[in-house]
């Protein structure tokens, strides 16, 4: 159910920042994908085994949403610290779903620590649009709307790879 509620509420995104209720959808994808994170984080270990390949795409949403929001201007809504302390004990829940060595799931996590460093590390967030707050809103908007709820998370990677990119330009220049 709460992965059912995390899909539905991830629609947020596709909204734009001028809705009447922009910030209240935003707020309420956040629960939601804090109540997913820690339903599953707190599993027993031996359960983590025989997770469905869509409770593992959803935690993948999830992570997304909580690396796009407490990297955002909507941080100030938000408990940054415990925003923070589960989107890292959720990529160790990724990394648990692993059954072989490079299997998706160690792949994933790896590329969700990727996308968390990058987005938080630069002076210039991955998901801000800018100075003007209208603008900063206007980063959490889809620029991949696909596939659903995962078009948070391809979104996420192609910001990732425009910023990337950007970053390997500027390097060749010198």
């Amino acid at each position: 159910m709460k992965a059912a509620r995390l899909h539905l509420r991830l629609s947020a995104f596709f909204d734009k920042p001028t809705q009447p209720n922009y910030l209240a959808d935003l707020r309420h994808v956040y629960i939601a994908a804090t109540s997913l994170l820690t339903a599953v984080i707190d599993l027993p270990s031996e359960t983590l085994l025989y997770v469905p390949r869509y409770i593992e795409q959803m935690m993948l949403a999830g992570a997304v949403t909580l690396l796009k929001l407490l990297n955002s201007s909507f941080e100030s809504h938000v408990d940054v610290p415990a925003g923070r302390s589960l989107f890292s004990r959720s990529v160790k829940t990724l990394r648990q779903l692993s059954v072989r060595s490079n299997d998706l799931p160690q792949r994933l996590a790896e590329v969700m620590a990727q996308l968390w460093h990058t987005s938080g590390a630069s002076e210039q967030r991955m998901f801000s649009g800018g100075d003007d707050s209208n603008l900063k809103d206007e980063g959490l908007q889809l620029k991949v709307r696909c596939r659903s709820s995962l078009s948070v998370l391809f979104d996420a990677i192609w910001r990732w790879r425009q910023q990337v990119g950007q970053t390997g330009r500027e390097g060749l220049a010198q």
